[in-house]
């Protein structure tokens, strides 16, 4: 499916809105992290954004198969310093003070996600809870190498925000930003020919992708829309829940909630920047659904003011 000529949905906007940038919502997120952590981030971002999209616009199998086989040689040679692509050689110049044990991690995370972005790629996923796993697993990945970047130490296994074991499924803040993700990238990754969500949810709503409308959306694809967006809001607000406690009181030091990890300092600065994330990612979603739009013809994200005011309102609700 080929990209629309004369595209007007501003998908640099989307894709703007990703990277710490001032105005963006990472931007507000990490505002409480040095600035040269931004830099880390950035090149972190763009790493993984790389590995994992690194066949959507490859539509031969042949093709497909060396970009795969080149890439798993590029994580080998990043993680022995000698790394080839300009992702990987802005990632290593940023990132100079990694453990030996972080470099394996490292190695270890973006072969996870070079597996689940192109296993997708030419195989539909056939269920609504095999996508969830999916979105879970990989945004739990990518929140484990921004921690990396961030130099975050995390000292238990049961972290609300992030687990040492990414492939859990049991993180519902995970799965939310997960499906907030690929909602922000819907509009690039349809017209890049990818089925993008699940095919047990495209036959509950009567739908193909290939049948998706740009301008003219049915009103089975609003539906169908409005239910990603509203499980979306349900894990995030399910998610934000927990990590209030956490950051309320619930994980610190001295009295930590029962079945909750211990916050170091330098997890409490994490779980902020993720719940901060989180809750001006789900302002948005609320947006989009109140305005019925179609994100695979616009894009909208909240103002610099707004996302300020969210960023404020939150942090009152944390005790010092």
């Amino acid at each position: 499916m080929a990209q629309p000529e004369n595209d007007q949905r501003p998908g640099s906007e989307a894709a703007n809105d990703e990277w710490p940038r001032p105005g963006s919502t990472f931007y507000y997120a990490l505002r409480h992290y040095p600035t040269d952590g931004h830099a880390r981030v950035r090149s972190t971002l763009k790493l993984i954004e790389t590995v994992s999209e690194c066949l959507l616009d490859v539509s031969e199998p042949t093709v497909a198969e060396q970009k795969i086989h080149w890439w798993h040689e590029e994580i080998d040679r990043l993680h022995n310093a000698e790394p080839r692509h300009p992702a990987t050689v802005n990632f290593a110049a940023n990132c100079l003070n990694m453990q030996a044990a972080e470099r394996t991690v490292v190695k270890q995370s973006l072969l996870k996600l070079l597996s689940l972005g192109t296993g997708e790629r030419f195989n539909n996923l056939t269920n609504e809870q095999e996508m969830l796993d999916k979105l879970n697993r990989d945004f739990s990945i990518r929140t484990q190498l921004i921690a990396i970047a961030l130099d975050t130490r995390f000292n238990d296994t049961a972290n609300v925000v992030f687990t040492e074991n990414p492939d859990s499924t049991q993180n519902p803040l995970m799965t939310g930003l997960g499906l907030t993700h690929r909602l922000i990238r819907f509009h690039r990754y349809h017209f890049a020919g990818m089925a993008v969500w699940s095919d047990d949810l495209y036959q509950r709503f009567g739908l193909r992708p290939e049948s998706l409308s740009r301008e003219q959306p049915t009103a089975e694809q609003t539906k169908m829309q409005a239910y990603i967006i509203d499980q979306a809001c349900k894990y995030l607000k399910d998610g934000l829940d927990k990590t209030h406690t956490l950051m309320s009181g619930g994980g610190s030091t001295e009295t930590p909630a029962r079945g909750s990890c211990v916050l170091t300092a330098s997890n409490r600065s994490f779980t902020k920047a993720t719940h901060l994330y989180a809750a001006i990612r789900l302002t948005q979603l609320e947006r989009w659904q109140k305005q019925n739009t179609n994100l695979l013809d616009q894009y909208s994200t909240l103002t610099p003011l707004r996302k300020y005011w969210i960023k404020f309102r939150t942090e009152r609700h944390f005790k010092n």
